[in-house]
C-alpha cells in the first residue's frame, strides 16, 4: 500500500544530474515501509525531490514509532552513494482497527412474559470508514413474526453511528442462539471500482433465554396498539404478535368496537384483523370518513389451557385526525 510521498528542495551542483541518476535506498528502524521511486526536478528554481514509499499492511491495530534512514545513490544497487550524511526522518504511526465492537456475546435472560429492553453494542471504525451494515445471519425458520432478535431498523443498509440496538420479541420458554454480522468497509486514496477498498467484518452472538412463569399464559407485542391516523382512504397496516405458553393456544376469534367519536364513515369495521392488520379511517365511495376524535376496540382472542379456555383482549386505541 503507498504511503505518503516525501517532498522538499535539493541544492548543489545538480546541473550534470539527469532525473533518473538518482535513486535511493530506505532502512526502516521497524520494518514498516520500503522505498519506491525517487523523482528529481530540476526544471523549478529551487529544485524538487519527491519520494515514494510503500507501507506494509497493518494486521494488527497499535501506535508504532520509528525512522526512515534515506540514502541518495548513483545507481540502484547504491553502490555509488551521495557524499553527506543519510537523511532521517522520524515517524509517527497510529493504526485504528477497522471494525471494533464493544461486545461480541451477549446473554439475556428474562421470564415468560416480559419483554426484554433493547440491548446495545457500541461500533468503533477507522477514520477511513465510509460506513458500516449489521445483518441478522442465524438461519430464517418461516414465520409470520419477525425475528425473535433483531436490529433495530433492520432495513438500513448503511449506517454512519456508534452504536448498533438489538431488540427483542416475546418467546416461549427456551434458549434461543442468534447471530449477528457487523461489516465496516473503508475508503483509500486512488480507489477504484476493481480496488473499492476493504470490508471488515466482527460477529455477535446473542443467547436469549427465556425462563419458565406459569403465572402467564399470553403476551401481546406491543401490549396494545396506540394509534394516530389522519382521514384518508389508504389502508394502513399495525402488525402485532402474540406468544402463548407452552401447552397454551389462542386463537383470533373477533373484535369489538367499543366507543367511537361519531357514527360516520367507518366507525363500526375500521380495522381489519384478517387483511394484514390494516386500518382505514375512510371508505366508499362515496368516501365517508371516520369524523376525527378518540375510537376503542379490542381483539378478543380465545385461550385454551389445561383448566380450560376463556376469553383475553388486545386494546387498540385510535385518534384521528383530519
Amino acid at each position: 500500500m503507498a504511503a505518503p510521498p516525501l517532498t522538499g528542495t535539493v541544492s548543489g551542483n545538480l546541473a550534470v544530474l539527469h532525473p533518473n541518476d538518482v535513486h535511493f535506498e530506505v532502512t526502516d528502524s521497524q520494518g514498516l515501509f520500503q522505498g519506491g521511486n525517487f523523482y528529481l526536478d530540476t526544471s523549478v528554481t529551487p529544485a524538487t525531490y519527491r519520494a515514494s514509499f510503500f507501507q506494509e499492511n497493518f494486521t494488527t491495530p497499535g501506535h508504532f514509532t520509528g525512522s526512515l534512514r534515506l540514502r541518495l545513490c548513483l545507481d540502484r544497487a547504491c553502490t555509488q552513494p551521495f557524499s553527506g550524511a543519510p537523511i532521517v526522518v522520524p515517524y509517527d504511526v497510529t493504526v485504528q482497527a477497522g471494525l471494533a465492537l464493544s461486545r461480541s456475546a451477549i446473554t439475556v435472560s428474562a421470564p415468560f412474559g416480559t419483554v426484554p429492553a433493547p440491548e446495545a453494542v457500541d461500533v468503533m471504525t477507522s477514520i477511513a470508514s465510509t460506513g458500516w451494515t449489521a445483518n441478522r445471519t442465524t438461519p430464517d425458520v418461516f414465520s409470520y413474526r419477525p425475528p425473535r432478535v433483531d436490529v433495530v431498523d433492520p432495513g438500513l443498509h448503511h449506517r454512519t453511528g456508534n452504536q448498533l440496538q438489538l431488540r427483542f420479541l416475546p418467546e416461549r420458554p427456551g434458549e434461543y442462539i442468534e447471530t449477528f454480522k457487523v461489516s465496516a468497509y473503508t475508503s483509500y486514496p486512488g480507489n477504484s471500482p476493481v480496488n473499492p477498498g476493504r470490508e471488515f467484518v466482527e460477529t455477535i452472538t446473542v443467547r436469549y433465554l427465556v425462563t419458565p412463569n406459569p403465572a402467564v399464559d399470553i403476551v401481546f407485542f406491543p401490549a396494545s396498539l396506540d394509534i394516530t391516523q389522519k382521514q384518508e382512504t389508504l389502508n394502513r397496516y399495525y402488525p402485532h404478535y402474540f406468544t402463548t405458553n407452552t401447552n397454551v393456544s389462542a386463537k383470533f376469534d373477533g373484535i369489538e368496537y367499543l366507543t367511537s367519536a361519531g357514527n360516520a364513515g367507518p366507525y363500526d369495521s375500521w380495522f381489519d384483523e384478517s387483511a394484514l392488520q390494516s386500518l382505514h379511517t375512510c371508505h366508499g365511495p362515496p368516501t365517508a370518513c371516520l369524523v376525527p376524535g378518540l375510537y376503542t376496540a379490542r381483539l378478543r382472542y380465545r385461550l385454551t389451557t389445561a383448566s380450560g379456555a376463556r376469553l383475553v383482549y388486545f386494546p387498540i386505541n385510535l385518534t384521528v385526525t383530519k
